[in-house]
């Protein structure tokens, strides 16, 4: 077997030669356990649409007869010199492809040869497939130069379609989409076009990108060269297959997945916040699998990780996440980091925190200092103290009449619910929510059946409010009231204006427009809007665009102790039921 390590234009010059990708796919179609990531189709376009970011590198093995009998693609990225198997993040399964006889020892081969010349690298496997020959991880050096970690990885069979049609007709599933259907014609739609998908790309990625930073706390990712990268894999016939779930003309819910020989894999699926409570994804997942056994697909791989997959799995197989040092230093200070993290999960464990309320703390603590300017702290805590010993606030409630509202001209400088804006969030003062929680409180709200209209400048969203279209109790943190509405009430709240905008009518502007979409809610009947007496701008502002005043609720503080009042009507003070 001979070995040779190809980089940069060595490389492009042999992935350009058609001989050489004719070996390519031969060598795929006999490895027993390649995948598509590794396919020439897949990592071909990905080495063009990533070609600024990263320069090809690849392993070749051939025979006696210079036929290819191992393949290694990877890729150095151009900034930092890192070394990543080809498809990085895009590559669900990353592995090598060989002949079953040199499984083994061409990997063994392919390491040594990238062991010297990375010496100070660290190439990381994510996930290697089921079936990857492992046995050469018992051998020197590599059996104390890898860790080797298990992951499960559940699979859903897609043999039957009348399993599928059967779920989709249980009293739950049936309910939610009935209840779709009042606002259109629920139907799975077949995305089989580069044009078609460019037209739902960014709708869909932005739903998936928005849910996955409000979940788990972390920046909304930016990879400008995907886009590129999906529509040129689309226009390969069976590499890609998308769906969508369309509610009327919306959607609902899409899924950009991946074919991988009889199989289809989970991708990107994502859905609408404003039909969350519906469980789109859910339906959607059901509706295809019954679509993946009309098209003959044996199985829907869910992919490892994620623990609302076991709910679709009828079985499971073992995946590996396997990480190959090159340089022993790296793998020391890897092995100290790992165990300083399982010290830190332990004394957490201790404590009884969990590791997510310890990042939130922290990253609370950092978010007030970094806000908070040190010569305004002494005049804070004399405003917080005077609060707390004497005080006395009063929350004013003003309604606007339906008929008025609706007879608005208003201009629609505002956005509702468009999460592009959301996603440009920046705090700017240290009482407001962080990125993360910020969104969170957005999808929250969407998911509820709510309304946030925004207004974006320059990249930064500069100013937002919400309007709740049916709300039957409203508890005013301020004065410590429950304020009881009554039946079909719209309210407009949580109101902000980023200081570099304010003077520029945008509260006004989204008064009148939220109060006039507020109007032509079916069915309502008042609209109403809180302040504080103290927030003269505020309350100008919404007498100026024609809110009537209607009554307050007061909280006076002295020396610690609160007393609560209000001159509301008592159908305002107590359930409706009561």
């Amino acid at each position: 077997m001979k070995i040779d390590l190809l980089s940069g234009s060595e490389a492009n010059t042999w992935i350009s030669e058609q001989a050489n990708r004719e070996k390519w796919k031969n060598l795929y179609d006999r490895c027993q356990w390649g995948t598509v990531f590794q396919s020439e189709e897949f990592v071909l376009r990905w080495y063009d649409a990533y070609h600024d970011r990263y320069t090809p590198a690849i392993v070749v093995a051939t025979d006696a007869d210079a036929e290819l009998t191992g393949l290694l693609t990877l890729a150095v990225a151009n900034d930092s010199g890192e070394l990543t198997v080809a498809g990085g993040g895009q590559a669900e399964y990353q592995t090598w492809l060989a002949d079953a006889e040199d499984g083994n020892s061409f990997i063994n081969a392919a390491l040594q040869n990238l062991s010297a010349h990375f010496l100070r690298s660290t190439l990381r496997f994510l996930f290697v497939p089921p079936s990857t020959p492992l046995e050469w991880l018992s051998n020197e050096p590599w059996a104390q130069r890898c860790e080797l970690r298990h992951f499960p990885r559940p699979l859903m069979s897609t043999n039957d379609a009348s399993v599928f049609n059967k779920s989709l007709r249980k009293k739950s599933n049936k309910s939610r989409l009935n209840r779709l259907a009042r606002s259109g014609e629920v139907r799975l739609e077949r995305i089989t076009s580069p044009q078609d998908l460019e037209a739902i790309y960014d709708q869909a990625i932005s739903y998936g990108g928005f849910r996955h930073a409000a979940i788990h706390d972390v920046p909304p990712r930016r990879d400008p060269s995907q886009k590129q990268f999906y529509l040129a894999m689309m226009a390969v016939p069976r590499l890609l297959h998308v769906t969508v779930l369309l509610v009327g003309d919306e959607i609902a819910s899409s899924h950009i997945g991946m074919y991988n020989k009889d199989q289809v894999l989970l991708g990107m699926l994502a859905h609408s916040p404003s039909f969350a409570r519906h469980s789109p994804s859910k339906l959607h997942v059901l509706m295809l699998g019954e679509e993946l056994a009309k098209e003959g697909i044996t199985a829907f791989d869910l992919t490892p990780g994620g623990e609302y997959k076991d709910r679709f799995a009828t079985h499971h197989d073992d995946t590996h996440v396997l990480t190959v040092f090159f340089d022993r230093t790296q793998q020391f200070k890897y092995n100290v980091k790992q165990k300083l993290i399982a010290g830190a999960k332990y004394g957490l464990d201790v404590m009884k925190v969990t590791p997510e309320q310890a990042k939130n703390a922290a990253a609370q603590i950092n978010h007030k200092w970094t806000h908070t300017k040190v010569r305004t702290l002494p005049p804070k805590v004399l405003k917080v103290a005077r609060k707390r010993l004497w005080t006395t606030l009063e929350m004013r409630i003003y309604s606007y009449d339906v008929e008025l509202a609706r007879q608005l001209s208003v201009p629609q400088l505002m956005n509702r619910d468009c999460l592009r804006d959301v996603m440009a969030y920046q705090p700017a003062e240290a009482w407001q929510l962080r990125f993360s929680a910020f969104l969170n409180r957005v999808l929250t709200g969407l998911e509820n059946g709510n309304h946030v209209y925004t207004h974006a400048e320059d990249g930064r969203l500069v100013h937002y409010g919400w309007l709740i279209e049916r709300q039957q109790k409203s508890h005013l943190s301020e004065v410590g009231h429950d304020f009881y509405l009554p039946p079909e009430s719209a309210v407009l709240a949580d109101f902000y204006t980023h200081p570099a905008a304010r003077g520029k009518g945008l509260y006004q502007h989204s008064l009148r427009q939220m109060a006039h979409d507020a109007s032509l809610i079916a069915g309502t009947k008042h609209i109403f809007i809180g302040v504080l007496a103290d927030n003269i701008p505020s309350r100008h502002v919404i007498e100026k665009v024609g809110f009537d005043y209607r009554f307050s609720f007061f909280a006076r503080t002295i020396g610690g102790k609160t007393k609560r009042w209000t001159n509301a009507p008592a159908e305002f003070t107590a359930p409706r039921n009561a």
